[in-house]
């Protein structure tokens, strides 16, 4: 490509979009038509994640295999997990610093999670109920979430 060509390629591309051409001022024509939107390629397609699927996608999965968002749960903040409680539940950890489910298992761990032993459901008066809090390892929590409250789609056992 001379000289001549890239002026001419740079001319047209401006004459085309202006506000390249005050982006590019005094570059070539390869900086701008690397600049164009409509000039970068696309993401190449890939077959879809899921076992057995050819369909071509650009995401992971395809449409028919993405998993759907069941989780319709308002955000942390909004369920009153928030700075406030970041506190209270560093210093409720600080004086508690075992698993009271180990504890009564005969074993020691160190807590991780304050959990609301009965859910709050939105309730704050018990979210903040510090006899309905305990101390518990990750593990425990994550068992009696699953078993008890409900969670990772189980139903909730009352």
């Amino acid at each position: 490509m001379t000289a001549h060509d890239r002026f001419f390629c740079v001319i047209t591309i401006v004459r085309e979009n202006n506000y390249i051409k005050q982006l590019m001022r005094g570059k070539t024509a390869s900086a701008v038509l690397y600049c164009r939107g409509d000039e970068m390629p696309n993401k190449p397609l890939r077959p879809c994640k899921r076992a057995g699927c050819a369909a071509l996608t650009s995401n992971t999965y395809c449409e028919a295999h993405r998993p759907k968002q069941i989780d319709n749960r308002l955000s942390a903040a909004h369920r009153g997990y928030t700075s406030k409680w970041s506190k209270a539940r560093k210093t409720y950890l600080a004086k508690r610093p075992w698993c009271e489910e180990c504890e009564r298992q005969s074993k020691r761990a160190p807590a991780a999670e304050v959990d609301h032993i009965i859910p709050h459901c939105g309730d704050m008066v018990l979210f903040w109920s510090k006899n309905n809090w305990q101390g518990l390892c990750k593990s425990c929590h994550s068992t009696k979430t699953a078993q008890k409250d409900g969670g990772f789609g189980n139903k909730k056992l009352r």
